[in-house]
């Protein structure tokens, strides 16, 4: 049967095009009583008829997934789900049920994405196109009328076909969400995922995600910082540090079950590598500012390495830096550098940080000539 119709989203009408559903006759069991075509919004299936008919009624089930078609065009939606802190606004969409499975193709400018619970501000994306799949899975248990939420209960709808509705609901259902490249791009950061994420009533939601990133701001980065997961005093220390930058590509990979990150006992990935170039940055606030600063940064799981920095503060050239924090929730970072300058400006440099406090009235003392090339160890508790 095909009609049109409208639909309400978010404040506006838009026409919605083909609605067919397929009609007793397509159920395999020729045996079987006609039953009503009666999927109410619900997702309740009511079906008529005893016992016997149980096999017709567990095939209808998966036929209505698999049968069921509908295209649609949608404008301006906005989609909030409250216990997690997300809030979506202004998605421009193509919906299209077809084969079993919810093919969504994103054409979306100046969409507002809020994570509150992750990020401390709405994101701006200027863009978002590409296709998410959908595909659902009833399982066996379902199929044969089992409860989910109870294992081992038979469902009564088994029992008496023609007098109860059968459990269709969609919480019970196993959804794989599928993804060759969705773009998010910002006005600091165009993005390019990969997604495989599966929804399992049973088993939660495990991810397979890959991003690649590029043409990073730097001095933009705070805004991105994932604060819901991370040590406040960490947050204020990044918030200080990070002053400008570009980065020029970047990965980011998510492996594994949601419940069980940030994964410390190894049991999935996450990993944040990038390398960012021309980055002003300074450590402590009251230590003079690194400048024209290179490295290879990794957050791996609950920790953070900086490789291969080099940097210039104060005439002084910083060469072979590495930092680490273990652990981002009792963030204590411990650096390793060298440092090659003209002795002059190494006494400049401790005149003008806090290694003033101790050092400074020795040096004052001497006049230095020559050069030095230090090797430099600092532990800094934050």
């Amino acid at each position: 049967v095909a009609r049109s119709d409208t639909v309400q989203v978010a404040g506006k009408k838009h026409s919605r095009s083909r609605v067919a559903k397929k009609t007793v006759s397509d159920v395999p069991d020729t045996d079987a009583p006609a039953m009503t075509d009666n999927a109410t919004v619900d997702g309740r299936v009511a079906a008529t008829g005893s016992s016997s008919e149980t096999q017709a009624i567990k095939s209808y089930k998966q036929r209505l997934m698999e049968e069921m078609t509908f295209s649609a065009a949608f404008h301006e939606v906005s989609v909030r789900d409250k216990e997690r802190g997300i809030t979506l606004s202004g998605l421009d969409l193509m919906a299209q049920v077809e084969d079993g499975q919810l093919q969504i193709e994103f054409a979306s400018e100046d969409t507002s994405v809020e994570l509150s619970k992750l990020f401390r501000n709405p994101l701006i994306a200027r863009t978002i196109q590409g296709t998410v799949t959908l595909q659902p899975h009833i399982p066996a248990a379902l199929d044969n009328g089992a409860d989910l939420q109870n294992p081992g209960i038979q469902n009564p709808g088994i029992q008496n076909a023609g007098n109860d509705a059968l459990p269709f609901s969609l919480s019970q259902i196993h959804w794989k969400v599928v993804s060759d490249q969705l773009q998010l791009k910002t006005d600091h950061i165009n993005t390019f995922t990969r997604m495989n994420v599966e929804v399992r009533p049973d088993d939660g939601v495990f991810v397979d995600v890959q991003s690649n990133y590029y043409d990073g701001q730097g001095k933009f980065a705070t805004r991105y910082l994932p604060v819901g997961i991370m040590n406040p005093k960490l947050v204020d220390w990044l918030d200080m540090a990070i002053i400008d930058g570009y980065i020029p590509q970047g990965s980011f990979v998510l492996h594994g079950k949601l419940s069980d990150f940030p994964y410390r006992d190894d049991s999935g990935v996450f990993q944040v590598l990038f390398k960012p170039r021309d980055v002003s940055l300074r450590f402590l606030s009251d230590w003079p500012q690194l400048k024209r600063t290179s490295a290879t940064v990794e957050f791996f799981n609950e920790s953070l390495f900086v490789r291969d920095a080099s940097s210039t503060t104060r005439a002084a050239k910083l060469t072979d830096g590495y930092a680490e924090i273990l652990d981002l929730k009792k963030p204590h970072i411990s650096i390793s550098l060298g440092a090659l300058a003209n002795n002059v400006d190494v006494q400049d440099f401790v005149w003008n940080s806090p290694l003033d406090n101790t050092l400074g009235g020795p040096l004052r003392l001497f006049q230095f000539d020559g050069r030095s090339d230090l090797k430099l160890t600092l532990e800094v508790p934050l």
